[in-house]
């Protein structure tokens, strides 16, 4: 318990971060989507630039397996798409 309040994202100071991107999948059995959300709430509070996206499909570690034919298999298109909106990248 107190590894996870000392590491617990929501509880860290985001105030001047940079753009953050979430993503997570509803069926991942490993870290809850309510996870995501309240860091998403911490963020906003903080002023810091963040879009998140809600798949109800993919799992745990989506980004890092093939995920072809389910929802979170549209993460890569829409980071980015985040990534350019910021002026980071050029789409081509």
């Amino acid at each position: 318990a107190e590894m996870i309040a000392r590491y617990s994202l929501e509880r860290m100071d985001w105030t001047g971060r940079p753009p953050t991107f979430l993503l997570h999948a509803m069926d991942d059995a490993a870290v809850p989507v309510e996870n995501s959300l309240s860091l998403l709430t911490t963020l906003r509070a903080a002023g810091v630039p963040a879009e998140a996206h809600l798949f109800q499909e993919g799992g745990h570690g989506f980004g890092i397996r093939l995920i072809a034919g389910r929802p979170a298999a549209a993460w890569p298109e829409l980071a980015l798409a985040w990534a350019a909106r910021h002026g980071w990248i050029t789409q081509t």
